[in-house]
């Protein structure tokens, strides 16, 4: 298990034998070993309370608590016994979580079909609910407080919170159509779309206040990867899509409104190169629950032989990646940052520059360019609307663009003919468009 402290500067690694502390670089996300505290059991989830500066361990229903020393994140204190008032129930967890006031703690264990809620106090924890659910699988809050999601073996149940007590009551249930045994989810910055991965599909949810959560598509199964179970999901920032860590690889899912599709991309498994052209190394099955940094830059995973690693979530930072098309009239540069290329196996991305007539004086009369660089690079999360060649026509499609201009910038849409060797490139079409 591991846990991020709020400010970004330490890590928390739980294994079979101690907790270890590890400093962090947020810009970088790389890790220093700074501490180690020895463990008392093998089943430990760590929760990082950031309103008390505390990193919560229940090791199957014993808690401890390590305060940090001296407002350092860190450096944590000895080990202190939280308490448990009023249930005697003691349970592991498969998901651990706070509502965002940081008042209540959620317990969720499969083995004992069980979700649990303590109120924290300073120095205990009270209990306030059990709530049975037959195949419980996951659960999590919402951003807004006002919602727990949990994952049955066959539905989504919504609950809603009583912010002040913590206490859950039962609303709505969506039935799911595949057995989501070893399941995750993750739910969007804007509490409207929940994506729910299972080992054989892989679905996204629209959240509605006052209706049953409704399916607006589903996958059958996550190519090649199939019947592999998942045990980490983070959203994306401010847009509908997250990214999922399962035993062997990783992968993104992104809702695509414009048209009505859920889209699989950023596959990273064994063997596959990365995006600096590394080797991906065989990471096995994963332990425990993974943590993803609040500023979206990086996710972290503890892989099977026990090793630390770290995974760049890109484009996902403040700062999203651009993928505007910019066409300079001084030079007759094309620059593509980058594109998606389709065809029937999938898609794949790639930056572009292409060359063609200099200071033409009107974009739409120079009308043809040649193909001066490309190289393939790992797709990334993007607010723009995504340039694209079909492989089927060989037709480049650039929804958004902008010409710069030594006077002033001007906004357009184009869609380029390509030969079949994809080096000369001719205008079909294109048109201004208000800037956004």
């Amino acid at each position: 298990s591991l846990a991020l402290s709020s400010d970004g500067t330490a890590l928390f690694m739980a294994t079979e034998k101690d907790l270890r502390v590890f400093e962090r670089e947020p810009e970088s996300g790389e890790l220093r070993f700074a501490q180690l505290i020895e463990s008392w059991g093998i089943s430990v989830v760590l929760l990082w309370d950031s309103r008390r500066a505390r990193l919560y361990a229940n090791n199957c229903g014993s808690w401890r608590r390590f305060d940090a020393v001296d407002g350092n994140q860190r450096q944590l204190g000895d080990a202190m016994r939280m308490p448990v008032i009023g249930n005697s129930n003691r349970r592991c967890a498969d998901a651990l979580f706070m509502d965002t006031t940081e008042s209540f703690i959620h317990v969720a264990w499969n083995e004992s079909n069980e979700l649990q809620v303590f109120a924290v106090s300073p120095d205990s924890m009270q209990h306030v609910q059990t709530v049975a659910l037959d195949g419980l699988q996951y659960a999590l809050v919402s951003n807004s407080n006002t919602h727990v999601y949990a994952l049955t073996e066959s539905s989504l149940h919504v609950y809603e919170r009583d912010t002040e007590t913590g206490k859950l009551t039962p609303t709505r249930k969506t039935s799911l159509s595949a057995s989501s045994i070893f399941s995750v989810m993750a739910i969007s910055d804007n509490d409207q779309y929940m994506f729910v991965v299972t080992p054989v599909a892989v679905s996204v949810f629209r959240l509605r206040p006052d209706a049953d959560p409704l399916l607006l598509d589903e996958l059958d199964q996550i190519p090649p990867y199939f019947s592999k179970a998942c045990e980490f999901a983070a959203p994306r920032k401010d847009l509908p899509a997250a990214d999922v860590f399962c035993d062997g690889f990783a992968f993104s899912l992104e809702w695509r409104s414009e048209i009505q599709q859920l889209i699989v991309t950023n596959y990273v498994g064994f063997n596959d190169l990365d995006r600096f052209g590394n080797f991906v190394r065989d990471f096995g099955n994963i332990r425990g629950l993974g943590a993803a940094s609040s500023d979206g830059r990086h996710a972290y995973m503890i892989a099977e032989d026990g090793a630390l690693m770290m995974f760049e979530r890109f484009g996902n930072s403040d700062g999203y990646l651009s993928t505007t098309a910019v066409l300079t009239s001084e030079t007759g540069i094309l620059d593509l940052p980058m594109a998606e290329f389709r065809d029937e196996t999938g898609t794949l991305c790639f930056s572009a520059e292409f060359h063609g007539t200099a200071d033409s004086g009107n974009w739409l009369d120079a009308g043809d360019w040649t193909l001066a660089d490309a190289a393939l690079i790992q797709c990334a999360t993007a607010t723009e609307d995504i340039p694209f060649v079909e492989a089927e026509t060989r037709v480049l499609r650039i929804p958004y663009g902008k010409i710069s201009d030594e006077d002033e910038s001007s906004c357009i849409m184009a869609e380029l003919q390509g030969s079949e060797d994809y080096l000369n490139w001719t205008l079909l079409a294109g048109n201004y468009l208000d800037c956004k």
